[in-house]
């Protein structure tokens, strides 16, 4: 791929997911899907086809990210994200495409038959098939990230936080499963998990911001875990960048040097 096009996603893909989700409706404020969209419907249809690309480009974007490391836990994290890619379009699809669709059609309909066409929207919002596709797709974002964390973590370090990584795993699980995301424990939890990560990188940041990725947007692609969540990894992405960047500077320099002292 070439470098300009590769940077357009790497960085163009988070800014572009965070900051339509900022504006992301949260259905759990209404009674039900219908009324949630009742009077936002075109937005939703909207945003939603909008992350039916923006989703594949983060993932892109995470695959690249990856493009020039070895190891285990970058095959792990590759495999993990291609099938994040397929799942969480599929995902936005269904929920948030189709549950639009059938609320804009449901607007017409006279009451009686209105009464009984919502409790079916609800059902379909809710229905097995829809939370599958959520919690793999998550599941696969999840892990994908987790791993790029433990990748770039220097190599007599990488088994604690790959012990850390699945904590942070089971942590976002057990806040879907339990309602508990977004209390006060939670958010520390998350942080505890983060903070251990970047000391057992030195101080370095990139392999935080990726867990901290993982799970926030592992948690939902909604405001405000999956704007927050967006931006960690574009932190990552443009530090790592830096980083490569300041690496080829200092080799290019010493070349230099180097042969400026042969030639004298």
């Amino acid at each position: 791929m070439p470098k300009l096009l590769r940077q357009i996603v790497l960085f163009g893909a988070p800014i572009l997911v965070g900051t339509i989700n900022l504006a992301h409706p949260v259905v759990s404020a209404y009674p039900n899907v219908y009324h949630a969209l009742l009077h936002q419907g075109g937005w939703w249809l909207a945003l939603h086809f909008l992350n039916l690309a923006a989703f594949p480009l983060l993932g892109l974007a995470a695959y690249l990210l990856t493009e020039d490391w070895h190891g285990l836990a970058t095959t792990v994290s590759r495999g993990s994200i291609a099938a994040f890619i397929p799942l969480y379009a599929a995902f936005d699809a269904m929920v948030g495409i189709g549950t639009g669709t059938l609320v804009q059609s449901a607007r017409s309909l006279p009451a009686p038959q209105l009464a009984v066409v919502e409790p079916i929207i609800q059902a379909y919002w809710a229905s097995g098939t829809a939370n599958a596709l959520a919690t793999l797709g998550s599941v696969a974002w999840g892990i994908g990230l987790l791993a790029a964390a433990v990748a770039i973590t220097p190599e007599g370090r990488r088994m604690a936080v790959t012990a850390l990584a699945v904590a942070g795993f089971a942590l976002v699980g057990w806040g879907v499963a339990t309602g508990s995301s977004g209390t006060l424990l939670w958010w520390g939890a998350v942080g505890v998990v983060a903070v251990a990560v970047l000391a057992l990188n030195r101080w370095r940041p990139a392999a935080a911001l990726l867990a901290l990725a993982a799970m926030l947007f592992g948690t939902t692609h909604v405001i405000p875990y999956g704007p927050l969540g967006a931006a960690c990894f574009l932190a990552a992405a443009l530090w790592l960048q830096l980083s490569r960047r300041s690496v080829a500077d200092a080799e290019e320099q010493g070349v230099a040097q180097a042969g400026a002292a042969s030639s004298s």
